[in-house]
């Protein structure tokens, strides 16, 4: 088989391949709307050559902002046949944030939700036209931005000619397919220009590295416009044959896991925590938490006194409740928390962490899933908190700078450096922060890491959140927080220095949870306010002063009554959030129950 250089390339070999098999399916009221791969080729040329007719030429950007669907998948694949550049948002942006960005971009064209539509300036400077996706809008509608026209619209204003220019657009390997900017948690987001050959490569990669093929089904709840999901979910599983599922609405993930049965799914580490605090608190409403515990315990002694996992027998009636036939699961976005790992793995529940930057297209290591060592060994227990060796083709080595000059090295910690096909052209229209970003042809990720022998990497923190001391010790905020985050008192944790005068503290920002922390101040006998808040938390974190330096340890607490800014995949952003923070036990309590109704 001929590995495609150019995401249609992809797309049209997909469809010779395939044919009448599922591509994707959505399911709209009671039933699934589907898409074959065959039909997906079709319905993307049309759009393609129909955005031609519209008068998009080669190298043109769309934004498109949208939640999954299937006229996302459509409009990126036909934009991209048609020779333009997509750039997908994040669907919850406000309308300040979609003009600046859209705007930063140079987008022509912009592909939008009925549910953004609303939230559309009034004006979208250089945007000739906002075409709507989704099945409520398929024609004309009245927007901020002006008189809009449906996607299907689009398709049917197709004419020979353009049909013509569809053919000849002579997509290549470099020609830039997407301008995606990061979400990063320090702020500060930044076009990624990412090539057809960018993606091709990275998902050649990825095929290499997992054994992922036609047979699999998978359940995809992560967006779109983030390069994970949209390399993997998107590319990687086209171009296998894979069945694809799309969900949104993360309350009917149960529902549509028991409908389709996925052998693999993909998500973030919060929502792998969401989910095992899920489990556990039905668990204890139902006064079956005992005896859950009771089982893990068993389980997980006898994978250490064996190496054999019971967890698929004992936990039979959970995997029943998931599909009964996940081969593993992959977590990927951010650091997933090493005892979160062991949870799922004592569970029977075989997860694989990833690790990738936007800039990387996204996938630079994965660990390789192999069942005989999951049931057998207690190989993944033992490398719990690893992202796996580098993939084919794709290297991976430290940053020493200890002698004053750069050097590559492959041991001792640093800053993690990535080199390869999948590595990026550029920030767009930022080319000082481009050659900040380089050393040589290696491209510095801001991770801290190290490499083991078996060239598994180890991501221990981020560059720029590093708290330097006076005494000129270090420490990295990311080691605590990932002690902690497992406490079901603490919904979210952002470690950061607090400076009075010339001397630097290790502060910590913790909103907590509010029906753990109810609970914890009624079985102390006091009154929920903020004194007894303080003293639950500071309770639980002097528990890690046993595993943390003494430098390392905080010493300044601060509580806040709203959630921690977060990054579209659950990161905190760390550069958003605000120093110091309040606490007022009222807003606190309505945040909470807000919340609770919206979800």
């Amino acid at each position: 088989m001929t590995t495609p250089s150019t995401i249609p390339e992809l797309v049209e070999e997909s469809a010779r391949r395939f044919g009448a098999k599922v591509a994707y399916q959505m399911k709209v009221g009671s039933g699934y709307q589907r898409l074959t791969f065959s039909e997906l080729a079709q319905r993307s040329r049309e759009f393609g050559a129909g955005l031609l007719a519209t008068g998009m030429r080669k190298g043109d950007a769309v934004a498109i902002i949208a939640e999954n669907g299937l006229d996302w998948i459509i409009g990126y694949y036909g934009l991209s046949m048609a020779g333009g550049v997509g750039v997908p948002l994040y669907s919850e942006l406000k309308g300040p944030e979609i003009k600046d960005l859209v705007a930063r971009s140079d987008a022509r064209f912009v592909i939008a939700s009925s549910a953004v539509l609303g939230r559309l300036p009034d004006r979208l400077p250089g945007v000739e036209a906002v075409i709507v996706a989704g099945e409520e809008a398929r024609g004309g509608v009245a927007s901020p931005a002006g008189t809009t026209v449906g996607l299907d619209a689009v398709a049917a204003a197709v004419t020979d000619e353009s049909r013509r220019m569809l053919q000849s657009a002579q997509v290549s390997n470099g020609d830039l397919a997407s301008i995606v900017f990061t979400s990063g948690t320090m702020g500060g987001a930044k076009g990624v220009m990412l090539t057809h050959g960018n993606f091709t490569a990275d998902v050649e990669s990825v095929r290499r590295g997992l054994p992922i093929g036609s047979s699999d089904r998978m359940l995809t709840v992560l967006p779109f416009h983030h390069a994970l999901p949209f390399t993997v979910g998107l590319l990687t599983f086209t171009s296998l044959g894979v069945e694809t599922t799309l969900e949104n609405d993360l309350a009917r993930l149960r529902d549509r896991m028991q409908e389709i049965k996925p052998t693999l799914f993909g998500g973030v580490p919060a929502l792998f925590k969401l989910m095992y605090r899920t489990i556990t608190r039905q668990l204890e409403a139902e006064g079956r938490l005992g005896q859950f515990q009771r089982a893990v315990q068993i389980v997980d002694r006898v994978k250490r006194a064996t190496g054999l996992n019971i967890g698929p027998l004992v936990f039979r009636p959970l995997h029943r409740r998931l599909g009964g036939h996940l081969r593993f699961i992959v977590s990927g976005g951010a650091a997933l928390d090493q005892e979160i790992a062991r949870d799922y793995l004592r569970l029977g529940l075989p997860i694989v962490q990833g690790w990738g930057l936007t800039e990387t297209a996204p996938v630079v290591s994965v660990q390789r899933w192999n069942a005989a060592k999951f049931l057998f060994t207690r190989h993944y227990e033992k490398r719990a908190g690893s992202v796996g060796p580098p993939l084919p083709g794709v290297e991976v080595a430290v940053l020493d700078d200890a002698g004053g000059s750069p050097r590559i090295s492959f041991h001792g910690e640093g800053e993690l450096l990535v080199r390869g096909p999948n590595v990026f052209l550029g920030y767009y229209k930022e080319p000082d922060l481009t050659r900040e970003a380089k050393v040589g042809d290696w491209f510095r990720t801001g991770d801290l890491g190290r490499i083991d022998s078996e060239r598994n990497v180890w991501i221990t923190g981020r560059v720029k959140s590093v708290i330097v001391l006076e005494s000129g010790k270090k420490v990295i905020p990311d080691r605590i927080e990932d002690l902690v985050t497992p406490d079901p008192l603490i919904e979210s944790i952002c470690v950061v220095p607090l400076r009075v005068g010339r001397k630097t503290f290790v502060s910590a920002i913790i909103h907590p949870d509010f029906n753990e922390t109810n609970e914890a101040c009624r079985e102390k006998g006091l009154p929920l306010n903020e004194d007894c808040i303080r003293t639950v938390l500071k309770e639980r974190l002097s528990q890690l002063d046993a595993r943390l330096d003494l430098h390392e340890r905080i010493s300044e607490l601060m509580v806040s009554d709203t959630p921690l800014p977060q990054t579209p995949l659950g990161k905190v952003a760390r550069g958003r959030v605000e120093i110091p923070h309040s606490f007022d036990l009222e807003r606190w309590e309505r945040n909470f129950h807000q919340a609770k109704f919206s979800n």
